[in-house]
């Protein structure tokens, strides 16, 4: 299994640590940064609104900062790979790289031009938008059923998205290319983790190997 596969390439090879270690730092420090922008503008305006009605200006306030710590830690690793996965032909490609080295032989390519990453972001931050407005319904439907296919989805796309990116396929020839029978194991075990938090952190860099060890499977495959 390609997941099981990116877990020991890994373990087995300290030349990919630093390669992990900087996105995962990057992604934890825009969301650190979000968490602070979030409570600049919830809890002064929460805890003025409380003073002026109920009085206890600086009750209001610790305990609004309190609940916002517990709601971001809660849904930290969530926004953490909102942000890794909208920014991971920027973040992860490194790393895709460092593997397809690793493996033998030069990368499939250079990642395509700034304007060319950008807009396929933008692209993936919509469908990433969309399914995660899917998700939430679907849950109430479905309960867990349709957000683990959903985010097993996503999780294919991501973790695949700097190997396909070197080869010119962009979010609209990827999501063909992927979407085969043989990924299906791979998008499971993305998609289960992605709903574990701080699991789903933890595994984001041998779930990029892992991915870009598919794509090269797929890639020799007819």
């Amino acid at each position: 299994m390609h997941a099981i596969q990116g877990i020991r390439l890994l373990a087995a090879n300290r030349s990919l640590w630093p390669w992990a270690w900087r996105p995962l730092a990057w992604a934890a420090c825009a969301c650190g940064l979000l968490g602070i922008l979030l409570w600049m503008l919830l809890v002064p305006p929460l805890a003025a609104w409380v003073d002026g009605h109920l009085g206890g200006f600086w009750i209001a306030g610790a305990l609004g900062s309190l609940i916002l710590v517990a709601l971001w830690v809660l849904l930290f690793s969530y926004a953490f790979l909102m942000l890794a996965g909208l920014f991971s032909s920027f973040l992860w490609d490194g790393l895709s790289q460092e593997v397809e080295r690793l493996l033998g032989g030069a990368p499939a390519g250079p990642p395509p031009g700034m304007a060319a990453a950008t807009a396929d972001s933008i692209l993936r931050a919509m469908v990433a938008g969309f399914a995660g407005i899917a998700a939430l319904i679907g849950a109430l439907a479905t309960g867990p059923v349709l957000p683990v296919i959903i985010a097993a989805g996503v999780g294919l796309l991501d973790y695949t998205a700097p190997a396909c990116l070197r080869r010119g396929r962009t979010l609209r020839r990827q999501v063909p290319f992927v979407l085969r029978a043989r990924a299906v194991p791979f998008a499971v075990v993305a998609g289960l983790a992605s709903l574990i938090p701080v699991v789903n952190v933890l595994m984001a860099p041998a779930l990029v190997a892992g991915g870009t060890l598919l794509v090269r499977e797929l890639d020799q495959s007819p």
